[in-house]
């Protein structure tokens, strides 16, 4: 079809000219589903329907591959005109027997462009759907706008359920990262208090709380969200031979994540394990490496709000995976008077995934998708500086501070497709922002020995350098040594 084929290049001379964010909308179904369809013969309806299932085929075919968010109009317009009371038009019952949104023209003239509020519209104090025999009135338009931009951003927020995962997961992995040092190799003496390398087969155990609470502000279509994590995790290691100490732990992290203005959120559930080692390969050097997988489970809810105070809620269960491995070195260097530094280098490999939904369940939702699954990775560099402090006058306390330099290497986008969920029309791809390349973590601790094998570290850590991004979090972690 002419037309069709015409929206479709026109479509791409707009992509040519720079824009990467394109929404496509399709016309609705005039022959059933306007007051021009309403007045016209069963054939003659049916005639309409077909040259505009012609013209969207058209169109649809001609997008697929273009990367643009493709919104099927009929789906919503059917649901207001069935139930028009709940955006903000009058009822149906209102406009008297036989008769219904379908067929009623709000301007008194055969055109709407003729047309002007309150000089030749009806004045009966009803709220209409149609201007005239096909185009909506403003109310109407704005209904529809609503409905494109709240899917506009719902699929970037999808895409955030994995951003957000990961960086949860990078700030609660930084109490790990102050285990693999020398720190999990020497032990004091108690009798001569010098450091002394842990006995082959000494198990400690380890385990404790942290909360988290991380924020986003709005960037570009994705809002931004406040979310608030917990995690209970517990670890053991030993050392396996002289200066050489495996370990492994598991941890349980549940977070709330909310975005703004009422946009909707995601419950996520995360059991993570990991396999962790540190090395002593010449006096004050070591090498440590870990590997992590976890399980994920998340509760999705995407909202789309429109004028006068109706929300749109469509909900979720999905699931994803997890999966880290690390490599560094270090070497730690005292100074004297009780101090020590801690220089190291890391790399990490790390991919969220989350599986693919469908936001279905059995009733009519006019915006309900399916969505595919999305995955984000990153190769990432660290450069770390650690301090120690033990106060000479107070053995048993430690205070300890990390700052490191995080650079990701991967700069992709993180892509997510979606379909309508009850046609299965593709809606296309669309890209979602991932975290910032480069960025800062700062964190503290300090552990006092409560016992001659039992330890206390309060410990608290925050993110720096990412824009428009926040992140803090405490724990409490008791250590015990066999």
């Amino acid at each position: 079809m002419r037309a069709g084929n015409e929206f479709v290049e026109q479509v791409q001379r707009v992509q040519d000219a720079g824009a990467t964010r394109v929404v496509v909308v399709t016309v609705p179904d005039i022959g059933r589903n306007t007051p021009l369809g309403d007045d016209s013969s069963p054939a003659g309806a049916a005639g309409i329907t077909a040259l505009v299932d012609a013209y969207n085929g058209t169109v649809a075919a001609g997008v697929l591959d273009k990367n643009v968010t493709f919104v099927t109009s009929d789906r919503l317009l059917t649901d207001v005109l069935d139930r028009p009371e709940a955006y903000g038009f009058s009822p149906n019952d209102a406009f008297g027997a036989g008769n219904s949104q379908r067929n009623q023209r709000a301007c008194t003239v055969e055109s709407s462009l003729q047309c002007i509020a309150g000089v030749n519209t009806q004045n009966d104090g009803l709220v209409r759907v149609f201007a005239d025999d096909v185009h909506p009135t403003t109310r109407a338009q704005r209904v529809f706008g609503e409905a494109a931009t709240g899917i506009f951003e719902n699929v970037t927020q999808v895409g955030a359920v994995s951003v957000a995962t990961l960086g949860g997961i990078r700030q609660g992995a930084i109490g790990l990262e102050n285990r693999l040092n020398l720190g999990a190799i020497y032990v004091t003496d108690e009798a001569t208090g010098e450091s002394v390398p842990r006995p082959v087969g000494a198990f400690e155990v380890y385990g404790g709380g942290e909360l988290g609470t991380f924020s986003t502000d709005d960037q570009q279509v994705l809002p931004g969200f406040d979310a608030d994590v917990q995690v209970v995790k517990v670890a053991f290691d030993v050392p396996v031979a002289p200066k050489v100490v495996l370990g492994g732990g598991i941890s349980l992290d549940h977070a709330q994540t909310e975005f703004n203005g009422n946009r909707g959120g995601f419950d996520s559930r995360l059991i993570i394990g990991a396999l962790f080692g540190v090395a002593e390969v010449y006096r004050g050097v070591y090498v440590n490496g870990s590997v992590a997988y976890g399980d994920i489970d998340v509760d999705n809810t995407r909202k789309i709000n429109f004028t006068d105070g109706l929300t749109q809620s469509y909900e979720a269960d999905t699931g994803g995976r997890y999966f880290s491995g690390k490599v560094g070195v270090g070497a730690m260097v005292p100074l004297g008077g009780g101090f020590l530094v801690n220089p190291s280098v890391g790399f990490t490999h790390e991919t969220v995934e989350i599986d693919g939904f469908d936001e279905r369940f059995g009733f009519a939702q006019p915006l309900a998708r399916e969505f595919d699954d999305t995955e984000i990775t990153a190769n990432r560099l660290t450069v770390g500086l650690s301090g120690f402090y033990r106060p000479p006058a107070n053995e048993k306390l430690i205070f300890g501070v990390r700052a490191s330099y995080e650079y990701d290497l991967n700069d992709d986008d993180l892509v997510v497709g979606s379909r309508e969920a009850q046609s299965g029309q593709a809606f296309g791809t669309q890209t979602a922002p991932r975290p910032d390349r480069d960025f800062f973590f700062l964190s503290g601790n300090a552990t006092y020995e409560i016992t001659e094998h039992g330890s206390l570290t309060l410990g608290a850590s925050t993110v720096l350098g990412l824009d428009d991004v926040s992140g803090y979090t405490a724990s409490l972690i008791y250590k015990h040594r066999f």
